[in-house]
């Protein structure tokens, strides 16, 4: 595995005040609510999996109760209502590939000491023909999947290496795809976003920077960082959590790289699964609608004149 996780479920644990038998309390708790929802699926999963979902939501929401039985329908809602972001997750695939090789959501190894990850974002192609946005997010799902199996956290700082970004990247990070993108992870996946970084931002990128504002939280606006240089960076971030292109003591980022393609290749089946399961709507007795996904956002994005409708299912 890429990631270093001995003894950081402990942590996370004590953290919350939670012991290993509230964990297990917490998790029976929520899967006997999901019992009772006719319209999430439960009966297909193997247990260690389903487990191991439930208890990702529940840290990641801090052990609410109530909010990680909402964000858990809403997890398996999403594939339903966006489902260009979760259709044919299969690894092996050309889109997939290609996406893995020109532009990689890459989680480093250590966690913080307040036990957060860090995550790169860089492109290895300056070649933007060969970039696509939605099979781009489509890898950081599925990466975050992988995760929900062995990874134990409080959040995420990410770090974006802009060096190879060209205007035809940018272009396709368009305010409809990105508002769906960010529900999908805050709302259904319950990422909690420590930090936004930026290094090597090339000129154009401000105006990039002004629409990925738009959809942020004031609290997470204020945690927005562009860096001139390194040693800047450094000062959020320790050299020995850092790959060596960032002055950092871990592995390359092309080292990074191969390890993720293959943590992609071994999950191939899990993921494949796991996207399968979604909400029978049918079966839902409140429907859901935009402002469940969306909420303030939604009005935000009316006066835009660019937002969109869910589907009837």
């Amino acid at each position: 595995m890429v990631l270093e996780i001995q003894g950081n479920r402990e942590l996370v644990l004590k953290q919350y005040n939670q012991s290993i038998d509230d964990v297990r309390q917490c998790i029976d708790i929520v899967l006997e609510w999901m019992k009772k929802q006719p319209q999430i699926p439960i009966d297909s999963y193997d247990e260690n999996v389903l487990n191991r979902i439930i208890e990702s939501h529940l840290i990641l929401n801090k052990f609410s109760i109530e909010k990680t039985k909402s964000k858990i329908d809403l997890y398996y809602a999403c594939r339903n209502y966006f489902p260009e972001f979760f259709d044919n997750w299969d690894p092996s695939t050309p889109e997939i590939e290609l996406s893995l090789k020109t532009c990689m959501y890459l989680t480093l190894p250590k966690v913080t000491p307040d036990l957060y990850r860090i995550s790169i974002v860089r492109v290895f192609d300056s070649n933007d023909k060969n970039f696509f946005v939605i099979p781009y997010y489509k890898t950081i799902l599925m990466s975050i999947q992988i995760r929900y199996l062995c990874d134990f956290t409080i959040g995420e700082n990410i770090i974006f290496d802009l060096r190879n970004t060209t205007f035809g990247y940018f272009k396709q990070f368009t305010l409809p795809v990105m508002k769906k993108a960010f529900v999908i992870l805050m709302k259904a996946y319950s990422a909690r976003v420590g930090s936004l970084h930026f290094v090597f931002a090339p000129s154009t990128f401000n105006a990039f920077l002004n629409i990925m504002k738009s959809i942020m939280l004031p609290k997470l606006q204020e945690r927005v960082f562009v860096h001139k240089d390194l040693a800047s960076l450094h000062k959020h971030f320790p050299t020995e959590y850092l790959p060596q292109e960032y002055g950092g003591t871990e592995p390359s980022v092309e080292e990074l790289q191969e390890k993720w393609i293959e943590e992609f290749k071994k999950h191939r089946s899990y993921l494949m699964n796991e996207v399968k399961m979604r909400t029978n709507e049918s079966k839902r007795m409140k429907k859901l609608n935009d402002d469940t996904f969306f909420g303030s956002m939604h009005g935000s994005f009316k006066k835009l004149n660019v937002v969109h409708t869910l589907p009837q299912l």
